[in-house]
């Protein structure tokens, strides 16, 4: 599942258009800047991803960076928009046929 970190160092991060999420490790760069691009509606430049040593069998910390002159608002963030679209994407489907 999708989750956000809030902690002093990515509240700072924010300010510069860079979100830190921690999500299934399944997941690879592609369908994650999917991912965040259909929940949040918004322009992803960037995914950086990187295996915590705590968590490494089951998640993984990502950063996205956003298209200049945008912002995250996940505070909001339903829960059921979240699972309709993790549920439209899983690990097998072939990401070039979700974009389209």
């Amino acid at each position: 599942m999708l989750r956000p970190v809030v902690t002093e160092k990515s509240l700072r991060q924010q300010e510069n258009g860079q979100y830190i999420f921690d999500i299934s490790q399944n997941y690879t760069k592609p369908q994650i800047k999917f991912l965040i691009e259909k929940i949040f509606k918004v322009r992803v430049k960037s995914v950086k991803t990187n295996r915590l040593p705590i968590h490494s069998t089951t998640s993984k910390r990502f950063v996205i960076k956003l298209v200049k002159g945008q912002s995250l608002n996940y505070e909001n963030l339903s829960s059921e928009l979240v699972e309709n679209v993790f549920s439209s994407l899983t690990t097998n489907t072939k990401l070039e046929s979700l974009i389209k």
